[in-house]
């Protein structure tokens, strides 16, 4: 991991992060998204909008957190929260949000996702966040062992469903405290 340096999420990152987005669903998701939604995810004209849509957001507004991992120029992983959840029954809680932490294949389980881990907890903990939650798709078993190793509790009293491109899939709650 020495080549690899962690710094907060540029403008210039987008498309790479949604390139990255892609290829890692596809790795971590094959065994539960059906073909036809690893093909949309895929699909170079959806990859366009979203880089699009991407293009002029302002990265770190209303509390948005946002790191990359990057090997010289090549964004290698990336991490994306926020100070207050995007799920009803959490924000009322007062949770902060883990929505996405992304790397690629071939940099997992070098300690580069513990880093941008780590790194946003102290982030939303600046903030003033006390408590975080992690959404995961209840079967994707290595993203749930991760983060029972990084200190995340399951919560037993929520789970709702994660939406794409119409299909919906499970999904569960990891809290942890900053």
């Amino acid at each position: 991991m020495e080549n690899v340096q962690i710094r907060k999420t540029r403008q210039s990152d987008i498309e790479q992060n949604i390139l990255l987005g892609a290829k890692v669903q596809t790795s971590a998701f094959s065994h539960i998204f059906p073909r036809e939604i690893i093909d949309l995810i895929n699909d170079p004209e959806n990859i366009k909008k979203k880089i699009e849509q991407t293009q002029n957001e302002d990265l770190n507004k209303n509390g948005n957190v946002n790191f990359v991992a990057v090997v010289g120029a090549r964004v290698v992983a990336f991490a994306n929260a926020t100070i207050t959840s995007g799920y009803e029954h959490y924000k009322k809680l007062g949770y902060a949000d883990l929505w996405s932490i992304y790397i690629d294949p071939e940099f997992q389980h070098l300690g580069v996702g513990k880093k941008l881990f780590d790194m946003v907890v102290v982030e939303l903990g600046k903030l003033g966040a006390t408590k975080m939650i992690i959404g995961v798709l209840r079967d994707n078993v290595k993203a749930r062992a991760a983060y029972e190793k990084w200190g995340g509790k399951l919560d037993t009293e929520y789970e709702t469903f994660y939406e794409k491109f119409g299909h919906k899939f499970p999904e569960i709650f990891y809290t942890v405290n900053i």
